[in-house]
């Protein structure tokens, strides 16, 4: 997981969103993560204000860095 999360501290992307289970969220704000509590939407989709994501918890990394506020469109399905 480490490695996955250097290429967000040293590579091209400024943040990680991902989605996990309320029993792995901890492990994860170990590593520097945090919940998200935006509204997130798929615009794209058949039922664009429904959740794209399938499990309960949605975090993003790392948690220092500044997020935005409202809504986030994936525009795409939520993997």
């Amino acid at each position: 997981m480490r490695a996955a999360l250097d290429t967000v501290d040293h590579g091209p992307f400024a943040h990680s969103l991902f989605q996990t289970s309320f029993k792995v969220q901890p492990f994860y704000e170990k590593l520097g993560a945090c919940l998200v509590s935006n509204r997130i939407v798929n615009s794209l989709a058949e039922e664009p204000a429904k959740n794209p994501f399938w499990d309960e918890v949605v975090m993003r990394y790392p948690a220092p860095k500044p997020w935005p506020v409202g809504d986030i469109d994936l525009r795409g399905a939520g993997y």
